[in-house]
C-alpha cells in the first residue's frame, strides 16, 4: 500500500513539474536561436562591407532556383558538391562559402533539426535535416529595385546597404521560418504583402516558448509573440509594415 502511495505521489510529481521542465527546455532553445540569429546577422554584416556596401540576397543561406541572381547563385560552384540537393546544403552559401560563418549548425534553429518534429519537409530538401531554417528579408531589397537602377521584374535583391529608406534599427533583416505552412519562403528568401497573417505563421512561434526571434538591420535581436509580431507587421496598417519589412509588395521607393 505504502509503495503504491510512494508511486502515485511520484507521478503526479512527474506530471507537474513537466510543463516547467518543458518551458525552461524551450527557453533555452529561444536563447540559442537567437544567438544563431546574431551570428548570422554579423556574418551577413560583414559580407556587407566586405562587398562595396551591397547586402546579398539569393543565395546567403545556400544556391537558390534557376531564376535566381545573379547567375551565380543558382548552381553549386565547385568544389561544393550538394548532399542532397541545390537547396540544402548551406556549405554552397555565401557566409559559408566566404568563411563568415564556419559551422552549419548556425543555420538550424535547435528544435526544428528533425524534420519529423517539423512536421513537414523543408521545400526542396529531401534529407533528415534542413540547409536552414532561417529566412532572409527580400522585400526591402525587392522595393529598392528603382532606386539600384532595376527593373520592377528584376530577381536580383542585392542592394545598397546605405540604400535602405527605412530604419535600419527597425526594419527586419532575418525571420525564423514557417512553422504552420510548407510553403517556405521559397528558398531562404521572404517577400511581404498586406496580406491576412493569420494564413501563414511567418515567425515559428509554435516552437519555442510561444515566441519567435527577428533580427534587424542594424543587428540588433529580440524575441517576439506572434500578436507582437502582428501589430508590427500587420494590424498598424500599410505604412507601418512598410516601415517594419522596408517596403511592400508591389511597391518600389
Amino acid at each position: 500500500m505504502e509503495l503504491l502511495v510512494v508511486v502515485a505521489l511520484i507521478a503526479v510529481l512527474a506530471a507537474v513539474a513537466a510543463p516547467a521542465v518543458r518551458g525552461v527546455q524551450e527557453s533555452g532553445q529561444k536563447a540559442k536561436c537567437l544567438g544563431n540569429m546574431r551570428a548570422l546577422s554579423s556574418g551577413l554584416l560583414l559580407y556587407t562591407a566586405d562587398n562595396n556596401n551591397m547586402f546579398p540576397g539569393w543565395g546567403w543561406a545556400y544556391n537558390d532556383p534557376s531564376y535566381a541572381k545573379p547567375p551565380d547563385r543558382s548552381a553549386p560552384p565547385p568544389p561544393f558538391k550538394p548532399r542532397d540537393t541545390a537547396h540544402g546544403d548551406v556549405r554552397c552559401g555565401l557566409l559559408m562559402r566566404g568563411g563568415y560563418i564556419t559551422s552549419e549548425s548556425v543555420f538550424m534553429c535547435p528544435c526544428k533539426r528533425d524534420t519529423k518534429a517539423l512536421g513537414y519537409t523543408p521545400w526542396g530538401y529531401t534529407g533528415r535535416y534542413p540547409g536552414c531554417t532561417y529566412a532572409l528579408n527580400g522585400q526591402a531589397g525587392a522595393s529598392l529595385r528603382r532606386v539600384m537602377g532595376k527593373k520592377d521584374n528584376d530577381a536580383n535583391l542585392d542592394f545598397r546597404l546605405s540604400a535602405l529608406r527605412t530604419p535600419a534599427a527597425g526594419t527586419v533583416m532575418l525571420i525564423e521560418e514557417s512553422g504552420k505552412n510548407s510553403w517556405q519562403y521559397d528558398n531562404s528568401i521572404a517577400l511581404f504583402g498586406y496580406y491576412n497573417p493569420d494564413s501563414i505563421d511567418s515567425l515559428g512561434t509554435t516552437f519555442h516558448a510561444g515566441v519567435g526571434n527577428v533580427v534587424y538591420f542594424d543587428g540588433s535581436a529580440r524575441s517576439m509573440t506572434w500578436k507582437q509580431w502582428r501589430e508590427n507587421a500587420f494590424d498598424g496598417g500599410r505604412e507601418k509594415a512598410k516601415q517594419f519589412f522596408g517596403g511592400l509588395d508591389g511597391f518600389y521607393w
